[in-house]
């Protein structure tokens, strides 16, 4: 798989794809509920959304009541509230039944291009495949959270629970996971809002790179410039 750059990305729909916001966080580090927080007129929730409906069938709001934010978008709450994303991700599996895209509503620089590309690689796939992620080349990091999964990762998910293993990376196997490579300079999708002062470098990173309007073209960062590191 080649590593993710700045090359022209069509807008890819997989039929059958469901996508999913996990939005069930306690945002603890935050202080506050990061789902309501406001960047650029759109709550980090609805970002979430605008990306995924893009991309997949039906989007569908994990852990909280969708009218919180005002979308009408089908919802549900985790079976184990407060047990983390691994918790949330098998819950979204079982209730939905369908392969489905999770995106988490703290990352409100993902954009449309950059989430094609994992769409791509999944139709790509190795039948054996049970996730598709995006991988960070320098460090090896697993984006487990904005990854493509599979009805068949729930044995596996409910396995590593039962093991009290919540690490979300390690449940499924790696000789069953596909990784899409992005280097750290164009780690800036992936910048994730935990704590009161990433957002500070959250608008530091808008203003720097400059938002645009979605096309049909990437919108990572310059090559040539360092972005915010993601977050482990």
């Amino acid at each position: 798989m080649e590593p993710v750059s700045g090359t022209v990305v069509e807008m890819i729909r997989c039929p059958g794809l469901q996508g999913v916001v996990l939005a069930g966080g306690k945002s603890l580090r935050m202080g506050k509920d990061k789902a309501g927080v406001v960047f650029r007129g759109q709550n980090l929730v609805e970002r979430a959304v605008h990306v995924l409906e893009k991309l997949c069938d039906r989007v569908w709001i994990a852990g909280r009541d969708a009218r919180e934010h005002g979308l009408s978008n089908p919802w549900f709450l985790d079976d184990a509230p407060g047990k983390g994303p691994l918790r949330g991700i098998v819950t979204a599996l079982e209730h939905i039944g369908a392969p489905c895209m999770f995106l988490p509503c703290d990352l409100p620089l993902m954009d449309v291009s950059t989430a094609a590309l994992l769409i791509k690689a999944y139709m790509t796939r190795p039948p054996h495949t049970l996730r598709t992620d995006f991988i960070q080349q320098e460090t090896g990091f697993i984006e487990a959270l904005v990854a493509i999964y599979d009805p068949g990762c729930i044995p596996h998910i409910h396995q590593a629970l039962r093991k009290k293993q919540y690490k979300v990376a390690p449940a499924i196997p790696d000789a069953l996971c596909v990784h899409v490579p992005y280097a750290k300079s164009h780690s800036r999708p992936f910048l994730n809002v935990n704590y009161p002062h990433d957002l500070q470098l959250l608008h530091q990173a808008a203003d720097q790179f400059c938002l645009l309007p979605e096309t049909k073209k990437s919108r990572f960062n310059n090559a040539d410039v360092d972005a915010p590191a993601p977050k482990s």
